[in-house]
Protein backbone atom coordinates (compact mmCIF):
# COMPACT_ATOMS: atom_id res chain seq x y z
CA UNK A 1 0.00 0.00 0.00
CA UNK A 2 1.31 3.50 -0.98
CA UNK A 3 0.88 6.22 1.29
CA UNK A 4 -0.79 8.97 -0.92
CA UNK A 5 0.56 12.77 -0.86
CA UNK A 6 -3.18 13.91 0.12
CA UNK A 7 -3.12 11.28 3.29
CA UNK A 8 0.27 12.36 4.11
CA UNK A 9 -0.34 16.29 3.58
CA UNK A 10 -3.60 15.86 6.15
CA UNK A 11 -2.17 13.39 8.69
CA UNK A 12 0.84 16.09 8.55
CA UNK A 13 -1.61 18.74 8.84
CA UNK A 14 -3.43 17.03 11.71
CA UNK A 15 -0.42 16.39 13.89
CA UNK A 16 0.40 19.90 13.95
CA UNK A 17 -3.05 20.80 14.45
CA UNK A 18 -3.25 18.84 17.09
CA UNK A 19 -0.28 21.12 18.83
CA UNK A 20 2.01 18.36 18.30
CA UNK A 21 5.54 18.06 17.03
CA UNK A 22 5.50 16.16 13.92
CA UNK A 23 9.45 14.92 14.58
CA UNK A 24 7.70 12.72 17.34
CA UNK A 25 6.31 10.85 15.08
CA UNK A 26 8.00 8.11 12.81
CA UNK A 27 6.29 6.57 9.72
CA UNK A 28 6.64 3.03 9.26
CA UNK A 29 5.27 0.04 6.64
CA UNK A 30 4.60 -3.41 8.19
CA UNK A 31 3.43 -6.12 6.33
CA UNK A 32 1.25 -3.50 4.08
CA UNK A 33 -0.07 -1.52 7.06
CA UNK A 34 0.95 2.11 7.56
CA UNK A 35 2.36 2.41 11.58
CA UNK A 36 2.21 6.39 12.02
CA UNK A 37 3.89 6.21 15.73
CA UNK A 38 3.79 8.30 18.00
CA UNK A 39 8.02 7.64 19.95
CA UNK A 40 7.36 9.64 23.37
CA UNK A 41 4.34 7.32 23.99
CA UNK A 42 5.63 4.20 21.86
CA UNK A 43 1.82 4.22 20.91
CA UNK A 44 0.92 3.68 17.05
CA UNK A 45 -2.22 4.61 14.78
CA UNK A 46 -1.85 1.85 12.14
CA UNK A 47 -4.40 1.46 8.69
CA UNK A 48 -4.21 -0.16 5.89
CA UNK A 49 -5.99 0.63 2.52
CA UNK A 50 -7.72 -1.98 0.92
CA UNK A 51 -9.46 -1.93 -2.79
CA UNK A 52 -11.21 -4.76 -4.20
CA UNK A 53 -13.16 -5.48 -6.88
CA UNK A 54 -16.23 -7.46 -6.70
CA UNK A 55 -19.09 -9.19 -8.65
CA UNK A 56 -22.50 -7.58 -7.26
CA UNK A 57 -25.78 -8.92 -7.29
CA UNK A 58 -26.85 -7.53 -10.96
CA UNK A 59 -23.44 -9.70 -12.03
CA UNK A 60 -21.60 -5.81 -12.73
CA UNK A 61 -18.06 -5.99 -11.15
CA UNK A 62 -17.84 -3.12 -9.12
CA UNK A 63 -14.65 -1.47 -6.93
CA UNK A 64 -14.52 -1.17 -3.16
CA UNK A 65 -12.53 0.64 -1.06
CA UNK A 66 -11.89 0.51 2.82
CA UNK A 67 -9.66 1.01 5.35
CA UNK A 68 -8.36 -1.04 8.28
CA UNK A 69 -7.43 0.97 11.50
CA UNK A 70 -5.63 -0.59 14.60
CA UNK A 71 -5.47 2.20 17.54
CA UNK A 72 -5.62 2.84 20.90
CA UNK A 73 -6.35 -1.25 21.43
CA UNK A 74 -9.17 -0.98 18.80
CA UNK A 75 -9.55 -2.91 15.56
CA UNK A 76 -12.56 -1.10 13.17
CA UNK A 77 -12.97 -1.12 9.21
CA UNK A 78 -14.36 2.66 7.38
CA UNK A 79 -15.86 3.40 4.23
CA UNK A 80 -13.38 6.64 3.53
CA UNK A 81 -10.13 8.72 4.09
CA UNK A 82 -12.54 11.43 5.76
CA UNK A 83 -13.38 8.71 8.55
CA UNK A 84 -9.95 7.81 8.82
CA UNK A 85 -8.98 10.91 9.49
CA UNK A 86 -11.72 11.87 12.03
CA UNK A 87 -10.20 8.66 14.09
CA UNK A 88 -6.72 9.96 13.52
CA UNK A 89 -7.74 13.16 14.75
CA UNK A 90 -9.29 12.00 17.99
CA UNK A 91 -6.01 9.24 18.64
CA UNK A 92 -4.05 12.90 18.70
CA UNK A 93 -6.17 14.13 20.83
CA UNK A 94 -5.44 11.67 23.50
CA UNK A 95 -1.55 11.93 22.78
CA UNK A 96 -1.99 15.67 23.64
CA UNK A 97 -3.74 14.80 26.58
CA UNK A 98 -1.13 12.70 27.39
CA UNK A 99 -3.63 9.57 28.31
CA UNK A 100 -0.68 6.78 27.19
CA UNK A 101 1.99 8.06 29.78
CA UNK A 102 2.96 6.16 32.52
Amino acid sequence: MKFLPSEYKSVQQAIQNAGLEYTDFSFVKKRGRLNIIHLPTSTAFIFFRKKATILNNDLQWQETLEYQLEYSAQKTVVATWEETLLLFKEWLSLLHGDHFRT
